[in-house]
């Protein structure tokens, strides 16, 4: 195998970006999967906002809230996208601080 890894990647992804033509679905259906998929993840949302002063687990309901939302709503996708940006700063600020070499040598009085 001479070819990169990088490049290995690429070409599968290349491969894998090309999807069969999906066969015409009728208006009433593509309305009514909108519609079902609004209820479900309004529902969940709301429930999620609502665990925010219920004991639960609000920071897990909310986005996946906004995941089933954003299967239809281009709005949903962009909150999410916000939420996920909010969860990696977060990371990065709950994430604990590793020492410099100064700091951890043993030697050191």
């Amino acid at each position: 195998m001479d070819a990169k890894p990088a490049e290995s990647f690429t070409r599968i992804k290349q491969l894998m970006s090309h999807r069969p033509a999906k066969a015409p679905v009728h208006p009433a259906l593509r309305h009514a999967r909108r519609v079902v998929v609004a209820i479900i993840g309004g529902t969940v949302f709301v429930i999620g906002i609502l665990l925010i002063v219920l004991p639960g687990p609000a920071f897990v309901v909310i986005p996946a809230g906004l995941a089933i939302l954003a299967i239809e709503f281009e709005w949903s996708r962009r909150w999410l996208g916000r939420v996920r940006a909010w969860v990696r700063l977060g990371r990065r600020r709950l994430a604990p601080r590793r020492p410099s070499r100064a700091e951890s040598s043993p030697d050191t009085p």
